[in-house]
């Protein structure tokens, strides 16, 4: 039997796919059919705590105030409302709402000036004799 080409269907759609009561294939071969792995045919997701979801409200809105805040003064701004959390927490859930602290990057590498650039030599002319470069 061909695979279906299910590349654009997410895993949820690809759930409804899998028909548990079917004697012709077992799960295993359905999946495998289908592309989906069978931890995620079994998986329920977790859902998000109230309390975090607060708090993702609470960074989002600060966030908008100051878009150049990253995760270290956003714990300060979150300290000074007395809503005690980590660094690390912080940064993951600013990561997980595509969150990204706005500010100039370094120009390391800027180029120099065109009067002081130096062409390549060695493409204007055929080389045709060892050591002649």
């Amino acid at each position: 039997m061909a695979q279906k080409n299910l590349g654009s269907c997410d895993a949820h759609d690809l759930r409804k796919l899998v028909d548990h009561e079917d004697c012709q294939f077992s799960v295993s071969r359905q999946c495998e059919l289908l592309g989906l792995p069978r931890s995620t045919l079994y998986y329920k997701p977790i859902p998000v705590r109230e309390t975090t979801l607060r708090i993702m409200a609470r960074i989002d809105a600060l966030y908008l105030e100051d878009p150049a805040t990253g995760s270290r003064r956003m714990v300060d701004y979150l300290a000074n409302e007395s809503i005690p959390i980590s660094r690390d927490r912080v940064r993951n859930l600013m990561r997980r709402m595509g969150l990204r602290a706005i500010y100039q990057k370094p120009r390391t590498t800027v180029p120099g000036d065109p009067a002081k650039r130096f062409p390549c030599l060695v493409d204007l002319k055929q080389i045709t004799s060892i050591d002649q470069v």
